[in-house]
């Protein structure tokens, strides 16, 4: 499930459709990066990174920052898109929106 589940992550940043809408949540204790896909069903992407490539994620990026609005991807995507290539613990769940 890891790579099938990396193939829905990287489709999900690629995606230009207007109603793409991806945030970024970061959990430092334990290296994890949290993507989420706004929408009616919220769909959340858990990515655990080394530590350099979680590092390198934080300055890029700020905790709840639009990371993809309305299908136009931020200038940093690709270093988010390097930092991904690398891991294969990527799991899929479904995120209650009163969490955020």
């Amino acid at each position: 499930m890891g790579l099938l589940n990396k193939i829905r992550l990287n489709y999900l940043l690629k995606n230009d459709s207007r109603k793409n809408n991806v945030v970024v949540y970061f959990n430092p204790d334990m290296n994890e990066v949290l993507f989420v896909r706004k929408g009616k069903r919220n769909i959340g992407y858990s990515v655990f990174l080394n530590e350099l490539d979680f590092i390198s994620m934080t300055t890029y990026f700020s905790d709840g920052e639009y990371i993809v609005y309305e299908g136009v991807p931020d200038n940093m995507i690709n270093s988010v898109l390097l930092a991904i290539r690398k891991c294969f613990d990527i799991e899929i769940f479904e995120v209650d929106i009163c969490l955020f």
